[in-house]
């Protein structure tokens, strides 16, 4: 009786079974570690490709892309772990909590799938496969979007140098004032009689039209 019934279970059943005993903290069977460990690596692929088309960094690296599949099934391990074992959880806690990463992250974007890559491991640890699908489908969904969007850049940093003088100062601004909507002189860094002015504008002309002004004013040497 016993057999016909386990020969006649479904994959769902399955799958709900393991659910119930991630999120219980039950014992786990090879079966449903197997089933954490698949939804992560599809998971985090996804994640891995998303990443791969949306960098738009300078130099791709292909090691943080393995490092976002790594974290996931790692994550997921770790909460397969101590799921349901407050203890255990408090023990785990307090062990990580000595460990000190040191990385340095070039990219802002580049904290937000490491920060993705985590909470998929943590939800797929505690059988919450549904959440991780979708939140995956629609967070790349969101990020395919964005990068498809073009942003228009709505501010420039100007840097002009030149030789100090009282009358050139007053051309440069009043030049940078007829050009743009608006700006700010950030620093000035005078030595000798050498200046560099870096200014915030937002200007209501081509670049190239603000720039052939200041550089038609004498004691000028450059600007970018």
């Amino acid at each position: 009786m016993s057999d016909s019934l386990s020969v006649g279970l479904t994959f769902q059943d399955i799958i709900n079974a393991s659910s119930t005993k991630l999120m219980s903290g039950g014992y786990l069977s090879t079966i449903d570690i197997f089933i954490v460990l698949i939804a992560t690596l599809i998971c985090s692929i996804i994640i891995a490709w998303v990443y791969r088309y949306t960098f738009q960094g300078i130099i791709y690296q292909k090691s943080f892309t393995i490092s976002i599949i790594l974290i996931s099934l790692i994550t997921s391990s770790v909460i397969m772990v101590i799921s349901g074992n407050l203890m255990l959880a408090l023990g785990m806690v307090g062990a990580l909590s000595i460990v000190r990463f040191r990385a340095a992250i070039k990219e802002p974007l580049d904290i937000v799938f490491i920060f993705w890559a985590i909470t998929v491991g943590i939800a797929n640890g505690v059988a919450f496969f549904k959440l991780s699908f979708m939140a995956t489908i629609f967070v790349s969904t969101v990020l395919y979007f964005l990068v498809k969007v073009p942003f228009k850049i709505s501010s420039y940093m100007l840097v002009v140098n030149y030789i100090s003088g009282k009358e050139i100062d007053d051309k440069i601004i009043n030049i940078i004032n007829g050009n743009s909507k608006r700006f700010r002189v950030r620093t000035k860094n005078i030595k000798s009689e050498n200046v560099e002015l870096i200014c915030e504008v937002k200007i209501k002309v081509e670049e190239n039209i603000l720039l052939d002004e200041l550089n038609k004013i004498k004691n000028v040497n450059s600007c970018s």
